[in-house]
């Protein structure tokens, strides 16, 4: 199978697994979930489509790169997901409203958040402060991924239930700054104490282990 078939399908398979964890989110706030589906993370298949779009990013690297900085097709990338937002939001039903709104969403913010940052690398380069600390947590990205869970904090639906019923943009994203640096700033420090063991930090996260 050629690359680019590879690549269809890939992105079809993910699409097909967000449907899937999208349904089974909507059921289960309706009836409560069922521990089995729940056990596997089917509500967590969704995000897969992230890391196949992630991939592919890195897969036609220069042809996204060469996208995004002609700023013609950026700015009718960003111009089309947000009237497709709109639109969405008028003419669907509440759940395919969020179920595909949360998906260009996630795309949009990959894209706006990629394009800032190419066009201000050279502010975030390793001989800039803030650019160490950016290209430092990049390189742990993947221990940040495997611990933020254990560090989150407890009930955070209840969080978003309270901005939902009184909303305040301005003090939810400061808050959602903060717990986000909270919890990066932990995992950071749970990872350099896991890596001290050898096993641990090549078998959680892949630490080359140094030749005898």
């Amino acid at each position: 199978m050629g690359g680019g078939k590879r690549d269809i399908l890939l992105i079809g398979t993910a699409f097909i697994l967000y449907l899937v964890g999208s349904a089974y989110r909507f059921y289960q706030l309706r009836y409560g979930g069922f521990w089995l589906l729940d056990f596997v993370g089917i509500i967590h298949w969704r995000f897969y489509f992230f890391f196949i779009f992630g991939t592919l990013v890195k897969k036609y690297f220069e042809v996204f790169c060469r996208w995004m900085d002609n700023q013609h097709i950026s700015a009718t990338i960003i111009v089309a997901m947000i009237i497709i937002h709109v639109v969405l939001s008028h003419f669907f039903p509440i759940h395919t409203y969020n179920t595909i709104t949360f998906l260009f969403q996630g795309i949009l913010g990959i894209i706006i958040v990629f394009t800032f940052f190419r066009r201000y690398q050279d502010s975030f380069s390793s001989s800039t402060f803030i650019g160490k600390w950016l290209q430092y947590i990049g390189r742990r990205t993947l221990d940040i991924y495997l611990l933020h869970y254990f560090f989150l904090p407890r009930h955070l639906e209840y969080m978003g239930l309270q901005f939902l019923n009184h909303t305040n943009p301005v003090v939810e994203l400061f808050l959602s700054l903060f717990l986000a640096l909270l919890v990066i700033i932990v995992c950071l420090v749970a990872s350099n104490i896991i890596r001290l063991s050898p096993f641990l930090g090549h078998y959680l996260f892949g630490v080359k282990r140094a030749k005898s």
